[in-house]
């Protein structure tokens, strides 16, 4: 009776993931509609998991498995702010990669082509934002403050003390009108599997 826990619990483990994956899987098809709304979804714990690199300086990597977040190109000027990468395309759907990077203590969210230098647009802060108040700005907003609190002890940069960083770079986006396309390749593609 005792040897069947262990499997039991595995087994409840990976149906729970499975149900959470799922939700997770619901919300992608969300549709960014405005800057604000691609950082919110971007750096939200559905979307992607902060890991540390310095105590002022985290990555974001996806969780979406390298599938594109969608933009809305009829209410952004996508052509401005994402130059398509012609040789980056996924089930037949053109990409673009940029960089966000999210200022946990402003809350100021900058986007720029990846592997370009030039910021193209500022989202700043919602009204109400406070600083770790998101759940998943928490442990950048906690690791920065102790490192704030003892620099000697983590080590300061020749810049002096920097605001914490999260960057994303590599997010993939994808203009929500090629979204049938996208299912439709992406379906046979896996009725061809």
């Amino acid at each position: 009776m005792r040897r069947g826990l262990p499997f039991l619990g595995f087994t409840v483990l990976a149906f729970g993931v499975i149900f959470w994956r799922g939700d997770a899987l619901a919300q992608d098809n969300r549709v960014a509609t405005n800057l604000a709304d691609l950082a919110q979804q971007a750096f939200s714990g559905v979307h992607s998991i902060y890991l540390p690199f310095m105590p002022w300086n985290w990555q974001a990597y996806s969780l979406d498995g390298g599938e594109p977040l969608w933009v809305d190109c009829s209410q952004l000027p996508c052509t401005d702010l994402f130059p398509v990468c012609t040789n980056l395309q996924v089930h037949g759907v053109q990409l673009a990669s940029v960089v966000l990077t999210k200022n946990v203590l402003t809350g100021e969210v900058t986007l720029q082509p990846n592997g370009a230098t030039d910021i193209v647009a500022r989202v700043g802060a919602p009204s109400d934002y406070q600083p770790g108040a998101l759940s998943e700005d928490r442990g950048v907003w906690r690791l920065w403050q102790q490192w704030t609190n003892c620099p000697d002890c983590w080590g300061e940069p020749e810049a002096g003390i920097l605001p914490p960083l999260v960057t994303f770079e590599g997010l993939l986006l994808a203009d929500s009108n090629d979204y049938a396309t996208y299912e439709d390749n992406a379906g046979a593609a896996n009725s061809a599997t």
